[in-house]
């Protein structure tokens, strides 16, 4: 259990009013609170009447006594202090005084006392409290009259031994008079914003890397989404999957394992477009369309392409061709493909699908046609564009894509294809699932709401 600290500033009314023979905000708070730890801050002032009877630390140890807690009381003397209304003082000291505590106890809760002292002392509290990235719970504390306390009498006459003896707080029935303040943490009101900035360019390893600083203060569901959503962009689907059963949330559309992968590779790429990342664009789209025509051999050729192909190596066996009609067939196309024929063991590659798929389909067909017109772009554009990135180093735009394509085709151009091709395998029909991402982003940043 991690330890309970509270950081209290000292006012007049402290430990107990003489007014009202009640607790004073800091000795109420730890009442209520029942802090591990508890920081006294002492101006010159309230430092000499801790110097004259212990009065600060005597209430604390009594009231220890009486709850049978214990307090451990830390006093920071500023004797030198007189000036007290000088909030850019309490600022900085302050902050410097909470880093030494967070340094030495890391995970503690913080309660600030924001009720005792002078009003630039608690302004300063409140302003670190405001800024802080930690959670930290600021007290506020009535008084008993519900009006502002009134000294009476000259300190020199102060007797802590009787006003502790007449607390009236000291009752079993004491009424508790802490009430938290309400302030929204600008620290992390910042960090979510850039959060869900992140989010919404499609950058999760940034966000999470935010969220790593704010973790306390998310919900577990907004941190577990955003962990989920690396790993998707990431493609570790099942990891990702797995995450999304846990929040109860169903983000991702295509279900079928054998297309799946396929599918969350495509929406990579349009994240790459959308960022520009257009380099990343040309050297990712070959295996995509190596894999897409594959499925077209398979499904619209009705050609079995594993029984040709010599283990995980995938290179195509013409033994295995020459076995049967179908694959004799094949090697008849792919053959004249090449000028010096074609070689055993070459590997699978788009180039030779695609001779297979134009030579199987019937290009008489409308519905044959357009995937035979759509295979022959697209591997002039895998031909092309590749060379844009391949051979140089090169800062590669959308413009430069267009020159390579003779200005017939920008990146998005290729991507739409590319989703037409989805169509007419049949993996997806409804164009509404293409937009996933940003239906996975709304959901995570109304989560971090």
């Amino acid at each position: 259990m991690s330890k309970k600290i509270l950081f209290s500033s000292i006012g007049g009314n402290d430990p107990i009013s003489s007014t009202t023979e009640h607790d004073g905000s800091m000795l109420h708070i730890c009442r209520v609170y029942m802090p591990d730890e508890v920081y006294i801050y002492l101006s010159s002032e309230m430092y000499k009447r801790e110097l004259k009877d212990n009065r600060y630390t005597y209430c604390i140890a009594k009231l220890g006594e009486y709850m049978n807690h214990n307090f451990n009381v830390h006093c920071i003397n500023r004797e030198e202090l007189i000036n007290v209304q000088d909030f850019d003082y309490y600022y900085k000291d302050f902050g410097n005084i909470l880093r030494e505590i967070t340094d030495k106890f890391p995970g503690a809760d913080f309660v600030f006392n924001v009720a005792s002292g002078t009003p630039a002392m608690k302004s300063a509290l409140l302003f670190l409290a405001t800024l802080s990235e930690r959670k930290i719970i600021s007290v506020q504390v009535t008084t008993p009259i519900r009006s502002i306390n009134k000294h009476s009498g000259k300190d020199e006459d102060y007797d802590v031994e009787y006003y502790w003896e007449v607390n009236q707080d000291n009752k079993t029935d004491y009424e508790n008079r802490c009430k938290e303040v309400e302030c929204p943490n600008l620290g992390v009101v910042l960090k979510k914003n850039i959060i869900k900035k992140h989010i919404k360019e499609y950058d999760y390893a940034a966000a999470q890397r935010v969220a790593e600083e704010i973790k306390e203060n998310l919900t577990r569901e907004s941190f577990l989404l955003i962990n989920a959503a690396v790993r998707r962009q990431q493609l570790e689907l099942s990891g990702c999957e797995k995450i999304l059963r846990e929040v109860g949330a169903d983000l991702i559309p295509i279900k079928n394992g054998e297309y799946k992968k396929v599918f969350e590779y495509a929406l990579g790429l349009i994240i790459k477009i959308i960022r520009k990342e257009y380099g990343d664009f040309v050297r990712a789209i070959s295996p995509l369309i190596t894999i897409l025509f594959e499925m077209i051999v398979e499904k619209k050729c009705n050609v079995n392409l594993e029984y040709y192909l010599e283990g995980k190596s995938r290179k195509i066996s013409v033994e295995k061709l020459r076995s049967n009609e179908n694959g004799q067939k094949i090697f008849n196309i792919i053959n004249e493909e090449y000028k010096n024929g074609f070689k055993d063991k070459t590997p699978l590659a788009s180039s030779n699908l695609k001779a297979i798929i134009c030579g199987f389909l019937d290009a008489s067909k409308e519905y044959d046609r357009v995937i035979i017109d759509m295979v022959t772009e697209l591997r002039n554009v895998e031909e092309k564009v590749r060379n844009i990135a391949a051979h140089e180093i090169v800062s590669v735009t959308d413009e430069m894509i267009m020159k390579a394509l003779d200005g017939k085709f920008t990146a998005k151009k290729i991507m739409d294809y590319i989703k037409s091709m989805f169509s007419y395998i049949g993996i997806c029909k409804n164009d509404e699932i293409w937009n996933s991402y940003d239906v996975m982003n709304q959901y995570i940043i109304n989560s971090i709401d």
